[in-house]
């Protein structure tokens, strides 16, 4: 590739004395063997820029545009190399070597509740209304998002502008409904709700399988806040582990409200917890019938205050009821969080 950019662009190639310097401290560090290979991807056309490769050994290089020549910019290929080295180095060297007229930044807003149809009649005259603002949503996960891309002149105006908007589309959709930001999950701002009330959640599954537990557990800190989670996939779990009535079962099936807002209730009991959710389910593709088809879902959620149970007509293969179904509930509980303890919560 480098002999192939020196042909491209005239230019000569010509040993980095400092990417070899690197290459050689690495490798004295590790007690690995030196080779002419290595030594040869020290190579760099001749008035290229170096970029410096602290992951890995070759460096990269980028060459202004010149006299009509357009720019270019070379990183390896290894994704573990090539990704750091692009937004350490390659994007400021663009920035510097291209100067835009404005700034530019996306802003997603994460709801849940809403079908796109709903988005649609609220936020429908906002599409192509001024030229600094360009809005489209996306789909996915049960969920939708609202994408803002914005422009300003300056940092400071984009800043401005981020605000003004969020707080506009945020006002039209209802706060309620609205649950993150950007680059947040729900298991995060499920997380951090806990956390800042000093509450604990304990999860009842079946259906899901443990989705609902290791979704809280991706975020860094969930000991302080998980207390316990169940998976019961069997009614005999179910009967055992959170004392759901045999009688329950019998009169209602596993796969019932009824059923639901017991194994909350007993997963609360159990765990001592503030907040208890639980999942039953018919994930599928089996297991339905008329009367219960597959993708119907029962979400069952317990404080001291009581229980209450919701239902929902999921669609799609197994693996997109089971996601489905972790979305609700944990959406449940934001909702559940943010409506009984308003402030940080005192034991």
């Amino acid at each position: 590739m480098r002999g192939a950019v020196a042909r491209a662009f005239d230019a000569p190639l010509r040993h980095d004395e400092k990417a070899w310097a690197m290459i050689l401290e690495r490798f004295s560090r590790r007690n690995l063997p030196m080779r002419e290979s290595n030594r040869r991807q020290t190579l760099i056309p001749q008035g290229a820029e170096p970029i410096y490769n602290n992951y890995g050994t070759a460096p990269g290089f980028a060459i202004p545009a010149c006299d009509g020549r357009p720019a270019l910019i070379a990183l390896p290929g290894p994704p573990r190399e090539m990704k750091p080295l692009f937004e350490e180095q390659a994007v400021p060297w663009l920035r510097s070597a291209f100067p835009v007229a404005h700034c530019q930044r996306v802003l997603e807003i994460h709801t849940a509740g809403r079908s796109e149809s709903d988005l649609n009649e609220v936020v429908a005259d906002l599409f192509g209304a001024r030229p600094d603002v360009n809005v489209a949503w996306l789909a996915g996960g049960g969920m939708v998002r609202v994408r803002l891309t914005l422009r300003a002149a300056t940092a400071q105006a984009l800043d401005a502008l981020r605000e003004e908007m969020r707080a506009e589309v945020v006002r039209r959709i209802g706060e309620e409904d609205v649950w993150g930001y950007d680059d947040e999950t729900l298991p995060d701002t499920v997380g951090r709700l806990l956390a800042e009330r000093g509450l604990t959640i304990a999860v009842a599954e079946s259906c899901t399988g443990g989705l609902i537990n290791a979704a809280l557990t991706e975020r860094a800190g969930a000991s302080a806040y998980l207390k316990r989670g169940f998976v019961v996939y069997s009614n005999d779990a179910k009967v055992e582990m959170l004392g759901v009535n045999p009688a329950t079962i019998e009169a209602h099936g596993a796969v019932s409200g009824e059923t639901a807002a017991e194994m909350a209730a007993g997963a609360l009991r159990a765990a001592g917890a503030d907040i208890a959710l639980a999942v039953t389910g018919i994930a599928g593709p089996s297991g339905g019938t008329a009367e219960k088809p597959v993708g119907l879902v029962f979400v069952g959620i317990a404080t001291e205050t009581g229980v209450e149970t919701h239902s929902y007509r999921l669609g799609g293969e197994r693996a997109m009821v089971r996601q489905y179904s972790t979305a609700r509930a944990l959406d449940l509980a934001r909702r559940r969080i943010l409506r009984e303890w308003t402030a940080p919560h005192t034991r």
